[in-house]
């Protein structure tokens, strides 16, 4: 029997029978809000000296040092392109910039709140679970706060967006960051734009800024611009990063 694992904890805990033990490394764990970080790099320590072979969705997160590097695979997720090229390719132009996913520490709300008050004809949609916001962003009467939706209506609920967008702050623990979403967003057709993460600096279709005034003239750019051309291309490009490719 071969063993699967994104905890690190569980680690402590697999004493049944096993052949091989795989550990799937998707944050660093260690500098969560919210996490002992002792434990989990005591935790991690352990299950590295155990795994058979280690995946890392990030090139900061392979433990390269720490296990032999023949036993260590960077393997970013896959997008689940069929599900969202449903949405349309026909620009919405409804001057609406979107984000899902959920609203923690990790995100720059100063960013935001500059952005959306440098562009006041603009909506700034979010749409997820919030764990923090501050007054000053919901305050800002052009950002929209909306609740979570399943993850099978997500193509529906971004159709009207012009853009996407991936505000979070740069820090230890973004860098180790590759978002999903930013994949999503493309194989959606959407214009995309995301703080400078370094593992999304190699998606060649997503602007990288952290400068609102920079990003407001992106949207401006890409509400005249876009077309369902380029949001085809967008779409096409992503069968790269399909699960499939990965398999």
């Amino acid at each position: 029997h071969s063993v699967l694992t994104a905890n690190p904890v569980a680690g402590r805990y697999l004493e049944f029978p096993h052949d091989q033990l795989a550990y799937l490394r998707l944050d660093d764990y260690a500098k969560l809000p919210g996490v002992d970080p002792e434990l989990a790099e005591e935790a991690e320590e352990h299950i590295f000296g155990r795994a058979d072979v280690v995946f890392a969705t990030a090139r900061k997160l392979l433990p390269l040092g720490q296990v032999p590097e023949e036993r260590c695979y960077y393997l970013p997720q896959g997008v689940e392109v069929e599900r969202f090229a449903t949405a349309p390719l026909e620009p919405p132009r409804t001057r609406t910039l979107g984000f899902f996913g959920l609203l923690a520490e990790w995100v720059d709300y100063d960013l935001i709140t500059r952005a959306a008050a440098l562009c006041p004809d603009w909506t700034f949609e979010f749409v997820g679970p919030v764990r923090q916001v501050p007054d000053s962003m919901e305050r800002q009467p052009n950002v929209k706060l909306l609740p979570p939706v399943p993850y099978s209506e997500l193509p529906f609920a971004i159709e009207h967006w012009d853009a996407g967008w991936i505000p979070f702050e740069v820090s230890e623990l973004t860098e180790a960051v590759n978002p999903l979403k930013a994949r999503e967003y493309l194989a959606a057709g959407l214009a995309s734009c995301c703080t400078p993460l370094p593992e999304v600096k190699a998606l060649s279709e997503v602007f990288i800024s952290d400068d609102a005034e920079a990003i407001v003239g992106w949207l401006n750019e890409t509400f005249e611009q876009d077309s369902q051309e380029r949001r085809e291309a967008r779409k096409q490009a992503m069968h790269k990063e399909s699960w499939a490719a990965r398999m």
